[in-house]
């Protein structure tokens, strides 16, 4: 009970923590080529990056769909040049974090090499950008929603996906929800479909 207790308390510190300042706080979301069934081991592909303020609601999006269309490139020709616009996606996303050092990033789940800040820095550097234009966030920076959650209400709270349930527990409005490999390949399919 007392593990429990103490778990629970530093869990609800680490999310007051993220609330004491929301105008140092972004919320980030990514998407990506789907990872679940990539037979030849390679790193899915960053699609796009939402950030969001979580006091001014201001928000920042990278994405392959805007680099392409101000390239003017048409859908037809994306494929060819997928490498060179998810490059300058994540140069540009990654100057905007190093223009924010003082910042805290609140996230959900984007822990591993596979899904999370590791994968961002991992694409980067396969498609050459240099070490020096890599901004690596700080670990004492990231604040993992899904893991915090978790740590105060135990790990019963919601069913797995727990994202499906929380819009429904909440009542929020998920008119463009998706969740996983369904997120992934809509992103994808969107990209190619889309009139550059």
């Amino acid at each position: 009970m007392n593990n429990s207790y103490n778990r629970q308390k530093s869990y609800k510190a680490e999310l007051r923590k993220v609330w004491e300042h929301p105008e140092s706080v972004n919320v980030i979301h990514y998407s990506c080529e789907t990872f679940y069934e990539r037979k030849d081991g390679s790193s899915p592909r960053i699609t796009s990056i939402a950030v969001r303020n979580l006091k001014s609601g201001q928000a920042k999006s990278f994405s392959i769909h805007k680099f392409a269309e101000i390239k003017r490139l048409p859908a037809n020709e994306l494929d060819a040049h997928y490498d060179e616009l998810e490059k300058e996606m994540l140069f540009e996303y990654f100057a905007f974090v190093k223009s924010r050092t003082d910042t805290n990033w609140l996230h959900w789940n984007m822990r591993s090499e596979h899904f999370g800040f590791h994968a961002l820095e991992l694409r980067a550097k396969i498609l050459g950008i240099p070490d020096s234009d890599i901004f690596i966030i700080q670990d004492e920076r990231k604040f993992d929603l899904a893991r915090i959650l978790v740590g105060i209400y135990g790990p019963n709270y919601t069913s797995l996906p727990r994202m499906p349930d929380l819009v429904e527990m909440n009542n929020l409005k998920s008119k463009e929800f998706q969740i996983g490999e369904k997120e992934a390949s809509l992103t994808v399919k969107q990209i190619r479909a889309s009139k550059v």
